[in-house]
């Protein structure tokens, strides 16, 4: 039914980026506020994610398109901070960074001591951190904090993902280089091609 219901979207004339990057974010982002207003409970809600990745994974290659394949592709590290456990929002970020030229590298659950050694293994131009809960603010901090010594601030750290939304004025957010909930805004941190 659902892949019905967008499959007529998209006969209807909805683009694959709306349903992408709007359509499929903001009902993860309903379904969070649902369990926080206990109207759902959390394995409604894991079940909802988990039928929101199922049709993002459907969806991605119409959605990225013909993309040519390059070793050129700046290199971006999307990390997902231990603690959290909605990988939806990461992964459809990384869609995004794809279907505009970038090459994302997923590091689900990594230590601070495995993502550095990714971080030499790799050319990073762009290191996001992703979080759809704002209790895992303080981890992200400290995390990006030592990356950023362990890079000497030469590659952008972003902080996204619909937890971002939620994060009190007063907490100090300067180890990151950007605070967003949208990976479009993000993009404007990778050098220009020539």
């Amino acid at each position: 039914l659902q892949i019905e219901l967008i499959d007529n979207l998209i006969k209807s004339g909805v683009s694959l980026e709306i349903i992408y990057e709007e359509f499929i974010p903001q009902t993860a982002e309903r379904l969070g506020n649902l369990w926080k207003e206990s109207k759902l409970t959390f394995v409604e809600v894991n079940l909802g994610a988990q039928r929101l990745q199922r049709l993002s994974r459907i969806y991605e290659n119409q959605y990225l398109g013909p993309i040519y394949l390059s070793n050129v592709l700046p290199d971006i590290l999307l990390i997902l901070p231990r603690n959290e456990i909605h990988t939806l929002g990461l992964l459809v970020a990384a869609g995004i960074f794809k279907k505009n030229g970038a090459n994302p590298f997923v590091a689900v659950g990594y230590s601070d001591q495995e993502i550095k050694k990714l971080i030499k293994s790799r050319n990073f131009l762009l290191i996001g951190y992703s979080i759809s809960n704002s209790d895992n603010l303080n981890e992200c901090i400290k995390s990006s904090k030592e990356i950023k010594l362990f890079t000497k601030g030469k590659i952008p750290i972003i902080l996204g993902g619909q937890g971002v939304k939620d994060i009190p004025e007063h907490i100090n957010l300067t180890s990151f280089n950007l605070v967003t909930s949208e990976p479009q805004k993000a993009l404007e941190y990778l050098p220009k091609s020539n």
